[in-house]
């Protein structure tokens, strides 16, 4: 983490302390406040340029190329 981050972890997120106890639990914490971190800072983004869709991937050329799909 940068530093910005951990300051905005701390400070903005009132992480100072944690909810939980337990090494595990607040593990946990700290892993969702910063997908929740990321998430913010994707939408507040500003889209400059179109997105341009991706090459395919080798897989899915070999899937393509036999008529198979990938389902999940």
């Amino acid at each position: 983490m940068a530093s910005a981050t951990i300051c905005e972890f701390i400070n903005e997120r009132r992480a100072r302390r944690s909810r939980y106890h337990g090494h595990c639990k607040t593990h946990v914490q700290h892993v969702l406040t910063g997908i929740a971190i990321d998430i913010e800072r994707l939408a507040s983004r500003t889209t400059r340029h179109p997105h341009r869709p991706r090459r395919p991937t080798t897989f899915q050329q070999y899937l393509d190329a036999r008529g198979l799909t990938w389902e999940c």
